[in-house]
């Protein structure tokens, strides 16, 4: 159940750092000169970050599996 934990603690730490990074983007994106090159980038970011959540809430629910089959 710890890795369980672990994994969710993962997801959480992948979500926070995406959402700064979104916000400081944005900053950049609000001056007309950045908004060309941090756009794409940006883009980039989240979705790298949509395919991490992803797996790692794959690999949480492939634990839970694993964790229930373990215990009976």
């Amino acid at each position: 159940m710890d890795i369980v934990l672990e994994y969710l603690a993962y997801v959480f730490v992948a979500v926070v750092v995406s959402a700064l990074l979104f916000a400081a983007s944005a900053l950049v994106v609000l001056s007309r000169e950045g908004a060309k090159q941090i756009a794409p980038a940006s883009r980039k970011i989240a979705n790298r970050t949509i395919h991490l959540v992803a797996d790692a809430a794959k690999s949480a629910e492939a634990l839970r599996t694993l964790a229930s089959r373990v215990d009976s």
